[in-house]
């Protein structure tokens, strides 16, 4: 069934005839939809995806890798991309930004932000603390952030909110396990934690971080 799909696909986009290709894609279902995409040449896949509805690329997506996902996500206008990660189930766009390796994660969110081009501010220098003054900064909270919220801005002006108003506070000589479901928000919350020493667009927190 797939085969025939795909097949079909190929004569369709390598005579151009863009309009037939994405109606076929519509009759089938999104995991199919994907499949057969993935059986395409890179940029004949690239230029259907592109013709699709939203609503249609918004439930295929999540079935490609994050890999994949990315690539797919880049082919479009940065209006378009913001639309489309937007229109994603919450669930599937929160693994997607977990999967995502850091690089690819902050720039995505640098795009999705309207920060392109914005240089990040450097991090302060870590402070060595000598063996004999730890035991006396046991009970000292060395993170402590509050209200961490990450969101965007879709090009209709509605704000899709990535991580919301979460309060952090560690405290020295401890150890510390961050406990969810794949796709929950781990990893963004971490790396906001790590990354954002002064506030960035789209990101709203107060962060107090001491090294040890």
């Amino acid at each position: 069934m797939i085969s025939t799909i795909t097949e079909r696909l190929r004569i369709l986009t390598s005579h151009s005839q863009w309009s037939e290709a994405a109606a076929l894609l519509q009759t089938c279902s999104a995991s199919d939809a994907a499949e057969a995409l993935r059986g395409l040449p890179f940029e004949q896949g690239r230029l259907l995806f592109r013709r699709l509805p939203l609503d249609v690329t918004a439930a295929i997506v999540p079935r490609f890798p994050y890999y994949d996902q990315y690539v797919l996500l880049h082919s479009l206008p940065l209006k378009g991309m913001r639309a489309l990660i937007g229109k994603i189930n919450p669930d599937d766009r929160m693994r997607f930004f977990d999967e995502l390796p850091e690089e690819a994660w902050q720039r995505l969110m640098d795009e999705l932000s309207g920060a392109v081009g914005i240089e990040t501010p450097s991090r302060p220098e870590r402070e060595s603390v000598p063996p004999s003054e730890l035991s006396s900064q046991q009970l000292e909270t060395i993170i402590q952030a509050r209200g961490i919220q990450k969101s965007f801005t879709q090009p209709d002006g509605n704000e899709i909110q990535v991580i919301g108003n979460i309060d952090l506070s560690i405290e020295a000589g401890t150890i510390c396990a961050l406990l969810g479901p794949s796709g929950s928000g781990k990893s963004t919350l971490l790396r906001i934690v790590e990354r954002e020493w002064a506030p960035r667009p789209g990101t709203k927190f107060q962060l107090r971080k001491k090294a040890v």
